[in-house]
C-alpha cells in the first residue's frame, strides 16, 4: 500500500485553495486549543505538523495580543505555495516536509501540534517521535485524531474501498454525490450543508475517502504512545477520545 500522500494532496489543495475558512471548523480549532489557552503568549515558537487547511494558521493569527513564532509543515507542496502566498506575517515559516523526518534541530518548539493528521503520515508512532524530538522540555504536545469506531468506522472503510482504484477525478465525483448526505452520516468533523459551503463539505469528504493511506489509531493507542514517549498528559477528551494534550516530561 502506498503511504505516502504527497501526490493526492498535490491535487487536492489545486482544488480547495480558495475555499474560506468554515466556521465549523474554526469552532473546533477554538475547542482544540483552549485547555492550553494560558501557554498562548506572546514570541512562543509553534509547530503545525501537516498546516493543509489553514485553519490553524488562520485560528491562531485571529488571537489579540500575541504575536506567536509558527511554523507549518505540509507534505504537499502546493499547500505550502499557498500559504506562502496567503501570509503578511514575518514570523510565518511554510515548509514542505515529512512528518516522520523533520529536518529541525532537538528541543526549539514550545508547541507541537498534530490536528487530524498523524493517521495520514506513513508511520504515526514515528510522527510522535519526532514531535517529542523537536519540542522543548517541558513543552506541548496535542494530538487530534477522531476515534471512528461502529458505523462511521463501516461507511469509511467502505467508501475508501470503493474508491480506492478511482483517479482524483472520480473520487471528486463520488464526494459531490455524498455532499448532499453528508449531514445525515456519522462524521466527528460535524460539517455539512447547515453549516459550510458545498466545497468545504467536500473538502472534509475527500480528506476522509482519497488519500491512498489512512491509518485509524483508537485514543488507548495514543495514550499508550504518550507513556512510552515520557509525554505526561495535561488534558484528555474525555467527551468523544478526540484530542490529547501532553508535556514534554524527559
Amino acid at each position: 500500500m502506498k503511504t505516502n500522500n504527497s501526490d493526492y494532496y498535490d491535487f487536492h489543495w489545486k482544488i480547495f485553495s480558495s475555499i474560506d475558512y468554515s466556521q465549523s471548523k474554526l469552532d473546533k480549532a477554538e475547542v482544540f486549543f483552549s485547555p492550553i489557552e494560558n501557554h498562548l503568549r506572546n514570541n512562543i515558537r509553534i509547530l503545525d505538523i501537516g498546516c493543509g487547511d489553514r485553519v490553524h494558521w488562520y485560528y491562531l493569527r485571529q488571537i489579540k495580543n500575541i504575536n506567536i513564532d509558527y511554523t507549518g509543515i505540509d507534505i504537499s507542496s502546493n499547500c505550502i505555495d499557498i500559504l506562502r502566498k496567503k501570509s503578511q506575517f514575518n514570523n510565518d515559516n511554510f515548509l514542505t516536509m515529512d512528518a516522520t523526518s523533520l529536518s529541525f534541530p532537538n528541543n526549539i518548539f514550545d508547541i507541537v501540534f498534530a490536528y487530524g493528521s498523524i493517521g495520514y503520515t506513513s508511520n504515526a508512532f514515528m510522527t510522535l517521535s519526532e514531535m517529542k524530538r523537536v519540542c522543548k522540555q517541558g513543552g506541548l504536545i496535542g494530538i487530534f485524531s477522531a476515534e471512528i469506531t461502529g458505523l462511521s468506522k463501516s461507511i469509511l472503510l467502505l467508501l475508501r474501498h470503493l474508491t480506492k482504484k478511482m483517479s482524483n477525478n472520480g473520487k471528486n465525483f463520488i464526494a459531490n454525490l455524498i455532499v448532499p448526505l453528508f449531514g445525515f452520516l456519522p462524521s466527528d468533523s460535524q460539517v455539512s450543508l447547515k453549516n459550510s459551503n458545498w466545497q468545504q463539505v467536500k473538502e472534509v469528504i475527500l480528506t476522509d475517502i482519497a488519500p491512498p493511506y489512512l491509518r485509524l489509531i483508537s485514543n488507548k493507542e495514543f495514550l499508550h504512545w504518550f507513556e512510552i514517549h515520557k509525554i505526561s498528559i495535561l488534558f484528555e477528551d474525555l467527551s468523544n477520545k478526540s484530542f490529547i494534550w501532553g508535556i514534554k516530561k524527559a
